[in-house]
């Protein structure tokens, strides 16, 4: 049996967050969060301080896990080493745990994650478990929309005015 649900988080995930004036709500929804050491040196903002707040430290990797974010680097072109170690953290956490990537505002990224059978979820996803969650209000879910909404404008659009039908057919 699973045990709780874990969300690998990417920088980028963070960083939007982070601007949408929300991360700190993060740590109202039913997730155990983790995080790559590659992507740990990587975030410049929030503060790292602030990301132990949430309960994130980074994940230290074998030297056999090194090799294997290196071989997925090598045949994965457009990746860099901290998102083949989102990747490869995933993974390793999926052997022991249900896990729910979270790194998909860089699409490349997405594409090959999908690709390695990791589950993904976005900005927008996770705006809804919050408003979903009562976590955040309607008000402030607007406001965060331009900061989560990420990919082909056709696409948000959509995403968009179905969350906000939703959120309102559910008050």
């Amino acid at each position: 049996m699973p045990s709780k649900t874990v969300l690998v988080v990417d920088a980028s995930i963070l960083i939007d967050l982070y601007k949408a004036d929300v991360l700190d709500k993060i740590k109202l929804l039913p997730y155990q969060m983790e995080m790559a050491d590659f992507v740990w040196h990587e975030v410049i903002y929030p503060d790292p301080a602030e990301l132990e707040t949430l309960g994130l430290s980074p994940t230290v990797f074998s030297e056999e896990e090194i090799d294997e974010i290196a071989l997925l680097q090598a045949t994965c072109k457009g990746l860099s080493a901290a998102d083949c170690s989102n990747i490869i953290l995933a993974k390793k956490l999926s052997r022991k745990k249900r896990v729910v990537f979270l790194g998909v505002h860089d699409s490349a990224l997405f594409r090959e994650a999908k690709r390695q059978g990791v589950a993904c979820k976005d900005g927008l996803d996770l705006l809804d478990e919050l408003v979903v969650a009562k976590a955040i209000d309607l008000g402030l879910a607007h406001e965060c929309l331009p900061h989560l909404g990420r990919g082909r404008p056709e696409v948000v659009m959509s995403r968009t005015t179905e969350l906000i039908e939703k959120w309102r057919k559910n008050r």
